[in-house]
Formats: C-alpha cells, structure tokens, sequence
C-alpha cells in the first residue's frame, strides 16, 4: 500500500497531502530513512508551487515531523497510538481501497503474517479502532498455534493500544 502511494507520487509529486501521507506512513512503519527522504522528495517536486509546499510544510509541523523526519523523542510512556489519517476525498478513497484489497487477500489466504500486521496498523492510522480489533483477532486465528508469531503479534498490537 506504502510503495503504491510512493510510486504514485513518483509519477505526479503535485499531491500535498500524499507526501504528508506518505512521510507519516513511513513513520508509523519505523522507517525514519523514508520517511527523512520523503520529506526531501515532497519539498522537491513541490518547490515550483508555494501554496502546496507550504501546506506540506504546515502538514509537518501539524504533526510534529522536524527537518529529519523524526517525531518528537520525549517518550517515557508507551509507544503513542497513530492518530487517525486526514486526507482529501481522492487519497482518503485510495487508501482505503487499498487496505480493503489487503484485508481481502488475508481473508483468501491469511497465512502472510507481516500482511495482518500492515493490515491492522492501517486501521489504526485510517482511524478505524474497531475494524482493526477484528482483523486482530482474524489474524490471532490465522497464526493459530505458532508460539513465537503469537507472542510477536500480540507484543504488536498492545504497542499499538488496541489492549488495555
């Protein structure tokens, strides 16, 4: 979902909030690189427009990305939850497409264990709490057994808050 967002701003970069999206999905994912490269792609193929590299820019500040793409460090709690993704109606729509495509797929076939991952970390930052507790639980019954998936599944999803 993350590399089709990325291959689609490659294409056409004029899309403000997909770099916003795509910087922070990068994030969500742990992956500070991308989402550091992201941010200097986006200020590239949005420098011949200043209304939409401002709102890219204020997009970052919003959501307190700094120059390197790093999120805030001061973190004595827990792993804060993603907030919810705001985006225009077109993206909105990809994405969620996206992630239903995803969601089909592990229903056909639900042994892609870093796919139930993806999917409910999706939900999460798409803002959709409930739908990622059952696709949580599908994915706790399509590991089944396998102590050690099991225990990094679950290790997961309590990083993300979906457990008290």
């Amino acid at each position: 979902m993350v590399d089709r967002l990325a291959d689609r701003l490659k294409k056409d970069g004029s899309d403000a909030d997909g770099w916003v999206m795509l910087t922070r999905s990068y994030l969500s994912l742990g992956d500070k690189d991308k989402a550091s490269a992201t941010v200097k792609d986006a200020r590239a193929a949005l420098a011949g427009d200043k209304e939409k590299l401002q709102l890219f820019e204020d997009a970052l500040r919003r959501f307190k990305v700094d120059e390197s793409a790093n999120p805030p460090v001061a973190r004595t709690a827990p792993e804060p939850q993603p907030s919810p993704m705001k985006a225009d109606d077109q993206t909105n729509q990809m994405v969620r497409g996206m992630v239903a495509r995803l969601a089909e797929r592990l229903k056909k076939d639900g042994s892609d264990f870093d796919g139930w991952i993806q999917l409910v970390r999706s939900y999460v930052v798409l803002g959709d709490r409930d739908k990622a507790m059952n696709a949580a639980a599908d994915a706790r019954n399509a590991i089944g057994a396998d102590v050690d998936k099991r225990r990094r599944f679950d290790d997961f999803v309590k990083s993300l808050g979906l457990e008290g």
